[in-house]
């Protein structure tokens, strides 16, 4: 209530009701009838109720039927809850607007009949001044509410907005996704990312931004490790393509963990601080209706009303995702020979060339060998150019599993493989050879 209300009330209490007088004001859900910090008791040291469920006693009535209530004698009253037994009389009337009841006014006197017609019109007239005030406080706290609101919702756009510059300037795909939980750790907000696996109808979770603590509480609480954990797409809602508030969260990570039970769930969860009544969001990561992952994001300053707004981001977040894929594939496609897997013949002498320089510059030892199939033809016109194929990838996986992972490998042309040895004597090299022969 604003202090005038508050003066007006407490002016006609002291004046013209000198026992019992003041407000109760309904609770959000219509239940219960609250007593304001106004209402005044005699005496001072008296115990009042706090508050009382709508339709329960007189008070209750008049909040329950809308009327006001004068009864000369609450003994005979059959509802009448008996609270204080000085009370001989009582007078309640409603605080209406608009049909929405708000409150009572509520008078209560030691005499029995205390209360007349002219006392019920003062208080009627008392309430609409009462209910016009808490109307318009209610009107200026909704205002108020809503300026945070769109004041809080900039500051995450604004963050947001920053968080996608950054992705969009990065072309590799696990850069981005860091850069994601980085940025998102900036604004208090946590995640974790599942990449879908469209061959296997699977999802992998691959990151988190949670700190090392809070994943070692999960890890514990699960008896297994969260990250690499796979789940299939069966899993999930039906309207997984959807972006979703998790009303939830412990039914979501029952369905999708195994060996998980309830007392346990909800204990990762406060441990991890995920409170009751948080509400994290489930995103999923889409691009032209393609589904490429799932971005899970919570933290104290999210609100469901931050769905349509996130929704937007993470279609960004999956765009650029799948631009990084793209890139990577058409440079792998740039540097390896897509039959074998191996370096093609460009890459392989570009980085040839990079190894033979240093070991000149540095005077270091580098050796070199050149592989092929004897009577390859005779195999592709025996047995067709499909058999051929598979005895080259084999031959290509042979050469590479023989030899270290600083050596280039790659594909010259046909059947012809070369290796590069850097910072291997010819000894050496010579019997790597062997093995290799030997071993085809």
């Amino acid at each position: 209530m604003t202090n005038r209300t508050y003066r007006v009330t407490e002016i006609v209490g002291q004046n013209l009701f000198p026992d019992n007088f003041g407000i109760l004001l309904s609770d959000e859900a219509g239940e219960y009838l609250h007593v304001h910090a106004s209402y005044r008791f005699r005496p001072a040291d008296a115990v009042p109720v706090k508050k009382i469920r709508v339709g329960q006693g007189i008070t209750g009535e008049a909040a329950r039927t809308g009327k006001p209530q004068r009864v000369g004698n609450v003994k005979l009253h059959p509802g009448y809850v008996n609270v204080e037994n000085r009370i001989r009389s009582e007078l309640c009337v409603p605080i209406k607007f608009k049909e929405q009841i708000l409150g009572v006014i509520n008078a209560e006197s030691t005499k029995p009949n205390a209360f007349t017609a002219e006392d019920e019109r003062l208080l009627v007239t008392l309430a609409g001044q009462v209910a016009t005030a808490l109307e318009q406080l209610r009107k200026s706290r909704a205002e108020r509410r809503w300026l945070d609101q769109l004041a809080r919702s900039n500051d995450l756009i604004y963050a947001l907005l920053n968080i996608t510059t950054h992705i969009e300037n990065t072309l590799d795909p696990q850069e981005i996704i860091q850069r994601l939980g980085a940025e998102l750790q900036k604004i208090d907000l946590t995640c974790i990312m599942a990449i879908h696996d469209s061959n296997r109808e699977s999802f992998m979770i691959t990151y988190t931004s949670m700190p090392p603590e809070h994943l070692g509480v999960v890890d514990r609480g699960l008896g297994y490790p969260m990250l690499h954990y796979t789940f299939p797409l069966s899993k999930l809602p039906e309207d997984m393509l959807q972006p979703a508030a998790i009303s939830k969260p412990e039914d979501e990570i029952e369905s999708l963990f195994r060996d998980t039970e309830r007392p346990g769930v909800l204990r990762i969860l406060r441990e991890i601080g995920v409170s009751a009544g948080m509400e994290p969001l489930r995103l999923p990561l889409v691009v032209e209706d393609n589904l490429l992952g799932i971005l899970w994001i919570w933290g104290e300053g999210i609100r469901t009303s931050d769905l349509p707004i996130l929704s937007i981001f993470a279609k960004q977040v999956g765009i650029s995702l799948e631009r990084a894929r793209l890139f990577q594939e058409v440079q792998n496609l740039a540097v390896t020979d897509p039959l074998t897997g191996l370096h093609n013949r460009r890459s392989l002498f570009d980085l040839g060339r990079i190894e033979f320089s240093r070991g000149q510059r540095l005077n270091r030892p580098f050796c070199s060998m050149m592989l092929d199939i004897d009577r390859f033809k005779q195999i592709n016109d025996q047995h067709g150019h499909a058999a051929g194929d598979t005895i080259l990838q084999e031959f290509a996986q042979l050469c590479r599993r023989s030899v270290r992972d600083i050596d280039l490998v790659g594909r010259y042309g046909g059947e012809e493989i070369i290796i590069f040895l850097p910072e291997t004597e010819l000894d050496t090299s010579l019997l790597i050879a062997e093995r290799l022969r030997a071993s085809v």
